[in-house]
């Protein structure tokens, strides 16, 4: 007989509690699974950008302003504003958008909304709106309601402030965002208050299709710098003076999305002065008609192109991050402090608290951003979830560049496609004649975007070489009669070339401009210079020792530095009514304080062109608008001396300005290629 053994009542207690307490392990692992992402998701959702997240919260409606802020009065005198609504087909929204404007109950406005034939119901609701604003919009007031075919946002937009010319301050609300209560009265005052601004902006809101709040985006002050890599300025709560107008308007037309970026870039180029104003002014209202991949796509493209063409090339994504980090850490702090309500945004500025009151609200300020920024690190270091990617990751990621010929290697540089003239692509003209008048020499090409067509050239991206010449930028200040996207790069290059040759340990080496065409071995120009550091010579240099190059781009940095400085430099080279300095002036500058440093020989009778389009100073002979010259057996251009006729051989030519369409004509590639079709 089996003896089975009946557990006693402790043994069955003990297995049960046993039992329980894996089950209550069990749930708590479940738990902490489950919650752990939830925490941490909660936890940098707070220190998250806010610029473009437009779903921060569950809608609600958009909460009072102050009755104080509300009644701001308008300034006395009270200038005209003008403001243009282009509609197509925004039935939907459009009432409170014209609402939002007309309620402002604004003394001298003049407001045009501008449709495109909407077929949705928009003539029947303007109707009604202009038979119904008749009390609200008294003389000198005016509602403009105009229906006529346009040619997209940019033309529409640009009719309508055809039809107000004495506007003293302008602005454009989309026919889908709306005014917040006493903007115009407000921003009068500010332009009152603050005579040398020429553009404001504000605050935002963010509200879904009902007009329900779903999110806030409070801006730090205004960054000149920032604005040329991202555009950050809330459009709907954007206002600017005429003379801002008068100079750089009308909106470009070619642009469907990025017009009001366009425009901004313009304003910072022509010098206008931008202020971000302390309040919410205006909602932008998130929709589904936004968010089709078209508008995304076509949007992408035009900010693309705003930014070759202000930037001098196309930077990638992780450039842009590094170059707006800053911006953004100061936009997620003063939003924080916004949310910690230690910024008052609720109150003008001439209700705000006495000056005791706000030294204490200076004082908070500082305590709890230190205390909060504290925490985020405490946070980071617990969790390792903040470990910063330094810009130079991006550059170990990129593969080494091995030299395969013995002689100095030859570099250029090249960003976007505004160095084209016409269909003459005359970098790649530079490049290939490089390569064979040099065929001892690496030919190196640091470029934005890969170039097809170009078999034995070294090409580098550009964009794994910006951290010097990103953080030089935010030193430039344009003060040259050339074209600012022109200028920059001009000085930017060193920079790139700079962290190129030094992440390759390339030590000695020459950097050519893309008009220069090269016929004799890069050696010939190097040795024009001796033992000398660094050689430059009419945009064709020579680098034989990095502290060189460091020496170069220190002196650009401390020109832009010291503004007085900068000044005079540019005023001792004015051209006419400009003051002018371009990176070869400077380092005009930097060789006359350091002349066993840098050496800048007069190579015009040695067989070394300054300019094709010049005499060099009387030497030679012209030819109309370029020198005389003629193409030896060898094919290297010959040039007629004045003094006695003799013919010299020149080892470059340089193909500056509108003679960049010779240089075809010169170069051995096209030359061969023209002698086999006249033998064929």
């Amino acid at each position: 007989m089996m003896d089975i053994h009946t557990p006693t009542d402790a043994e069955s207690e003990n297995a049960r509690l046993r039992r329980r307490v894996e089950a209550l392990e069990r749930d708590i692992r479940n738990l902490r699974e489950q919650i752990t992402p939830l925490l941490r998701r909660s936890w940098r959702a707070k220190f998250q950008p806010k610029l473009w997240q437009f779903f921060q919260y569950e809608p609600r409606e958009v909460a009072e302003l102050t009755t104080a802020f509300v009644e701001t009065p308008p300034p006395p005198p009270v200038p005209r504003i003008a403001i243009v609504t282009p509609s197509h087909n925004y039935a939907a929204f459009l009432r409170e958008t014209v609402m939002s404007v007309i309620t402002q109950a604004y003394p001298n406005l003049a407001y045009v909304v501008q449709d495109n034939n909407s077929t949705d119901g928009t003539a029947a609701l303007l109707a009604d709106i202009a038979h119904g604003s008749s009390n609200m919009m008294p003389a000198p007031c005016s509602l403009i309601l105009r229906r006529e075919a346009d040619h997209g946002q940019a033309n529409a937009i640009n009719r309508g402030f055809a039809q107000a010319p004495d506007a003293e301050i302008m602005a454009y609300l989309n026919a889908d965002d709306i005014l917040l209560p006493g903007t115009l009265a407000y921003v009068a005052r500010m332009f009152l208050q603050f005579p040398d601004v020429d553009v404001v902006y504000g605050h935002r809101i963010f509200i879904d299709a009902d007009g329900r709040e779903t999110g806030r985006c409070v801006l730090p002050n205004h960054d000149t710098n920032i604005i040329r890599w991202a555009d950050y300025i809330p459009q709907e709560t954007m206002f600017w003076r005429r003379r801002v107008w008068d100079r750089i308007g009308p909106f470009d037309e070619s642009f469907r999305f990025a017009m009001d970026w366009d425009f901004i870039l313009h304003a910072h180029d022509a010098g206008f002065r931008f202020k971000r104003l302390p309040r919410f002014l205006g909602c932008f209202r998130v929709h589904d008609r936004q968010k089709t991949s078209a508008i995304h796509q076509v949007g992408a493209e035009e900010q693309k192109r705003l930014r070759r063409r202000h930037l001098g090339y196309e930077p990638t994504g992780k450039e842009i991050r590094h170059n707006i980090k800053g911006y953004l850490r100061r936009h997620v702090l003063f939003h924080r402090l916004y949310k910690l309500r230690l910024l008052n945004l609720d109150e003008p500025r001439h209700m705000k608290a006495t000056r005791g009151a706000a030294k204490r609200v200076v004082h908070r300020c500082m305590l709890r951003s230190i205390e909060v920024t504290l925490r985020a690190i405490r946070y980071g270091l617990r969790r390792g979830r903040h470990a910063v990617v330094a810009p130079a990751a991006v550059l170990t990621s990129a593969r080494p560049v091995v030299l395969r010929r013995p002689g100095i290697p030859i570099v250029f540089l090249q960003a976007g496609e505004s160095m084209n003239v016409g269909a003459n692509r005359f970098w790649e003209i530079a490049l290939r004649q490089a390569a064979l008048a040099s065929p001892g020499s690496d030919v190196i090409l640091l470029t934005d975007v890969e170039r097809p067509g170009l078999p034995g050239i070294i090409q580098v991206p550009l964009g794994e070489h910006y951290k010097a010449a990103s953080k030089f930028m935010q030193l430039y200040r344009h003060v040259s009669a050339n074209d600012f996207r022109y200028e920059l790069i001009c000085f930017r290059r060193w920079f790139y070339i700079r962290d190129f040759v030094r992440r390759h340990g390339i030590t000695r080496f020459c950097m050519f401009d893309c008009d220069i065409l090269l016929f004799s071995p890069v050696e010939v120009f190097a040795a024009e210079f001796g033992e000398y550091p660094a050689g430059n010579w009419a945009w064709a240099n020579t680098i034989s020792s990095l502290e060189a190059l460091d020496l170069i781009c220190e002196h650009f940095e401390t020109v832009f530095r010291n503004r007085r400085l900068l000044a005079s430099i540019a005023e001792k080279y004015r051209l006419g009514a400009t003051p002018h300095l371009s990176d070869m002036l400077a380092l005009f500058e930097l060789a006359e304080g350091h002349p066993a440093f840098l050496n800048q020989h007069t190579l015009r009778a040695r067989g070394f062109d300054d300019n094709i389009n010049g005499s060099s100073s009387g030497l030679f002979v012209m030819d109309g608008p370029i020198k005389s010259l003629t193409v030896g057996a060898n094919g290297i251009p010959l040039a007629r001396r004045t003094s006695d006729g003799a013919e010299v051989p020149f080892h470059f030519l340089h193909f500056a300005g509108p003679a960049k369409i010779r240089m075809a004509e010169f170069a051995w590639e096209a030359r061969a290629q023209k002698s086999v079709e006249r033998s064929t």
